[in-house]
């Protein structure tokens, strides 16, 4: 074996044995577990959030009578047999 190859082989094992890198591949390996489960964990709470955003939506446009269509105007219930009078704000003058 000449002096080059016997260098070559020492240098394989000298990074063989060597282990600085892998603490730093360990490190990056627990950062991505971490940021793969912490999008599962937001994709479920923006899940859960648009779902009780829709469930509230809903129960204030229903509660609005206008089931939720921004087109029809609110109007206010009116029992049977009463007149509705507007306020007078909103009486014609002249």
């Amino acid at each position: 074996m000449t002096y080059r190859q016997k260098q070559i082989v020492e240098g394989l094992k000298a990074l063989l044995v060597d282990q600085q890198g892998s603490t730093a591949i360990e490190y990056g390996l627990i950062a991505s577990l971490v940021a793969l489960t912490s999008m599962e964990a937001m994709e479920a709470l923006a899940s859960a959030l648009t779902d009780s955003f829709t469930q509230t939506s809903t129960a204030m446009a229903g509660a609005n009578g206008n089931s939720g269509d921004p087109e029809q105007p609110y109007e206010p219930p009116v029992a049977a047999g009463d007149a509705y009078e507007p306020p007078i704000a909103a009486m014609r003058i002249g």
